[in-house]
């Protein structure tokens, strides 16, 4: 995707933020903007449970359901360091964590784990792409 397709389809997705969305629908539009943004295959968002320090599936390509705990996977990493992880070999990488893979039958090359972190520095999930 070009750049300035790339700002027109975040400023689009922008203005969504200030409308009426179910969170499910509005986690749908950001996971799709990230792909056509980054030409991605697949995205998903996870939630934090803070109660249980788990992360699980909301919005997903390929996988309906997957919960785990905050210590494990390149997405828990993400969430506890709130940092943003580029990983361009995931089978290379001991965080991966393959269980969405060994559920979907897809293999997972590369991803880019976003903290998604909300009022007064709250963790509300991962995004991966």
């Amino acid at each position: 995707m070009t750049e300035p397709a790339s700002l027109l389809r975040i400023l689009e997705l922008t203005r969504k933020l200030a409308g009426p969305l179910e969170l499910n629908e509005l986690l749908g539009e950001i996971i799709d903007a990230g792909r056509e943004v980054l030409e991605a295959d697949r995205g998903s968002v996870f939630l934090y449970d803070q109660e249980r320090r788990e992360l699980f599936i909301t919005v997903a390509h390929g996988v309906k359901e997957l919960r785990f705990s905050v210590d494990k996977g390149i997405a828990g990493q993400s969430a506890r360091t709130r940092e943003i992880i580029n990983v361009p070999d995931c089978y290379a990488d001991p965080r991966f964590n393959r269980d969405a893979d060994l559920r979907t039958g897809y293999r997972t090359n590369c991803l880019i784990a976003v903290p998604l972190i909300g009022l007064e520095d709250k963790l509300l999930g991962v995004m991966e792409l």
